[in-house]
């Protein structure tokens, strides 16, 4: 089975993989194929480098490149369950559809100021650290098709609690993908 995690940015997507990792899925995260070939060309990372590299190279490879690039990666896994984060755009999920079987689309929500702050908490390199350029960033996800891989999503798992209440979700997810109660 793979499952492909898309939401926004501060949403959890890393969170719900991380549970699933617990239970055996192969976790591959569509900003590590960006990350990969950035350091490929030796530019620096940071939230700025990323985000016009992520675009540049979409105009310049098609806009399902990062998922190509990622599916390569899962070719090479042995893993049957496999989890896919950060999917961001329709082309994204119409490659791994067509490449894959037994797929499915998770989307991961949460609002918008509790999304900020796990980003500020979290200080990641890439992360925003002011709400202007998370609304910016915001934004240009929106620009790059994240609003229809939102709506093609199969599941949504809301984020809005603790992460016992996430694990809770998650496992309801995943009872009723493999058929249980």
């Amino acid at each position: 089975m793979i499952i492909c995690i898309t939401g926004m940015r501060g949403a959890g997507k890393s969170s719900v993989a991380d549970i699933l990792k617990k239970k055996g899925f192969a976790i591959f995260e569509m900003h590590d194929a960006i990350i990969s070939e950035m350091k490929k060309r030796k530019l620096e990372i940071n939230n700025e480098t990323m985000k016009e590299f992520a675009i540049n190279i979409r105009k310049r490879l098609g806009p399902d490149i990062v998922a190509r690039k990622t599916y390569s990666m899962i070719r090479r896994s042995k893993n049957k369950n496999v989890v896919i984060t950060g999917v961001r755009s329709d082309a994204e999920l119409k490659y791994f559809k067509s490449h894959a079987k037994d797929i499915v689309v998770v989307s991961v929500s949460a609002p918008q100021k509790i999304r900020f702050m796990r980003l500020r908490k979290r200080k990641r390199s890439d992360d925003v650290k002011s709400m202007s350029a998370f609304l910016e960033r915001e934004k240009a996800e929106k620009k790059l098709g994240i609003v229809s891989a939102l709506n093609d999503a199969d599941y949504i798992i809301a984020n809005t609690g603790t992460m016992r209440d996430l694990k809770k979700n998650v496992d309801m997810l995943i009872n009723k993908l493999e058929g249980k109660n």
